[in-house]
Parts: structure tokens; sequence; C-alpha cells
């Protein structure tokens, strides 16, 4: 609700307090956020020998005239890489997530800045097929893993695996056509660049608002109500809200790189 609806519903609760609100749409616990993609120029060294910046997420705020760098984006070496508690080592094809500034919106103090926040794993060769997530899959050190599958309408269907406890949550990207594009141009006429993304929580009840959307130019994240959150936060640990709420603007942001990089739309080693 904007602050000019906000104030006519003051004005008449005022004026009059017989009237009652007959609305059951949930209120929206978190305000959207507008993350802007930035693509460094494409690899021009085949050696490989330093990690490779693929992409950086940055944030728009109403008090900054520049976008903030709030997460950056990196290819392994040839080589690959082994983080911590990660299900298997990075192949030079995966990408890890670093944060490089804490989210403007969020309190400072408790975020993760300057450490690996997420992990991307691309579907694995066919002579690695026997690694952890081998169709492809995201990983968070405050969670546990996604595993990916594409839907038969061009869609990317995140599975959280769950944990002794039995919890298990499903999200999807869903493909749209861009808005501005007529859905008869859709056929064989468009880039995949004509295309849009909306991240839904799929089980009945919870699918709408959508929890963000995804183009080629950036992510717009938030919005959801207090029982999409309550979905999406029971994927995380976190031992405060403030560090939750970063999780999980953080996974969902990793998911849209996931499908960024599955459609083609990132400078990337492949």
């Amino acid at each position: 609700m904007s602050d000019t609806e906000s104030t006519q519903t003051i004005s008449t609760t005022t004026t009059s307090t017989t009237q009652t609100t007959t609305s059951t749409k949930p209120a929206a616990t978190t305000k959207t956020q507008t993350f802007p993609l930035a693509h460094p120029p494409p690899p021009k060294h085949t050696l490989r020998l330093t990690p490779h910046l693929t992409l950086q997420i940055q944030q728009l705020t109403p008090t900054s005239r520049r976008p903030i760098p709030i997460l950056e984006v990196y290819q392994p070496t040839r080589f690959g890489k082994t983080l911590g508690d990660a299900p298997r080592k990075l192949t030079a094809r995966d990408m890890y997530i670093v944060q490089s500034d804490g989210y403007a919106h969020l309190p400072e103090e408790q975020q993760n800045q300057g450490g690996v926040v997420g992990v991307i794993y691309m579907p694995a060769k066919e002579e690695n097929r026997k690694m952890a997530f081998p169709g492809g899959g995201v990983w968070f050190p405050v969670g546990e893993g996604w595993e990916v599958s594409v839907t038969v309408r061009g869609g990317y269907r995140f599975m959280f695996k769950g944990r002794a406890d039995g919890v298990s949550r499903v999200v999807e990207w869903e493909k749209r056509v861009a808005k501005g594009r007529s859905s008869s141009a859709s056929e064989g006429s468009e880039t995949n660049a004509d295309w849009r993304f909306t991240l839904n929580i799929a089980e009945l009840g919870l699918r709408r608002p959508c929890l963000a959307t995804l183009t080629k130019q950036g992510l717009k994240v938030g919005g959801w109500d207090r029982a999409q959150r309550e979905y999406l936060a029971s994927s995380i640990r976190s031992g405060n809200e403030v560090e939750e709420d970063a999780a999980l603007y953080t996974s969902v942001l990793t998911m849209g790189v996931y499908v960024a990089a599955q459609e083609g739309w990132l400078n990337q080693y492949l």
C-alpha cells in the first residue's frame, strides 16, 4: 500500500467509525528492493589461474545516487575451489558469491561482509553425474542445498533438500513474456532477453504475491507477506532476525543468478 493510500485509509477511519475493512489480503512484511546486474567484460584469458568476476549485483536506494555493490559472483580458477562445509568441490564451471557490502535496507552489524554467502553448482557434465547436485543447484552456508530441475514451460524449479526434521520447500522461477510484448510474438521471434521470470512458492495459498522478478537487467525482490517469509526462512539457520533477512535476500538473488546463467545472460566461462 502506498503512502497516499495509507493516508486516505487513516482519514476515512477517523471520520467514520462505522466503516470496517473487508480486504483479506495479507499485509506485506517486506518492501520491494531493486538489484541491477552489472556485467563485467567477457573473460579474455583462457589459462584461468585467478578467479573470474562474472557478475556484480548492486542495490538501488532512495538516498544514494549510484547503485551500491552488494554481491560479487566469481568463477573459480581452472583447478576449482573447496569451500568449508559445501557438499562438494566447485568445478571451474561453478560459481560462488561473496558479500562485498551489506544490504542497504538492513542493519550492517549482523551482515557477513567479505565472506562467501552462496554457491552455484551448474549442471554436471556426463562424466561427473555422480557428484552432488548433478542436475544443478545452489547451496548456502546458513542453510542447505536446493536442487534444480527445468520445467516443461522453460522455468526452473528449486527444491530444498530438507533436514532431519523433514522440512521441504519448493519454489519456481516461472518464465513469462516480458511486459510490453504480445504473447503472439513470443513464438520464435524474440531473443531470451525478451523474457522475464517470476519467483513463486509452489504451494497453493502462498503463490501470490510473487517473491521476485528477474530480467536481464536485474531483479526486484521482496513485497512478500509474513506466511511467505516464514516459508522461506524455514530453510535457513540463523542466530538473529537481521542475519535471517540478509540470508533470505541472498538466497533469492543466488537462485536468480543461476537462472540468468542458464539463460546465457552472463559473461562466463562455459
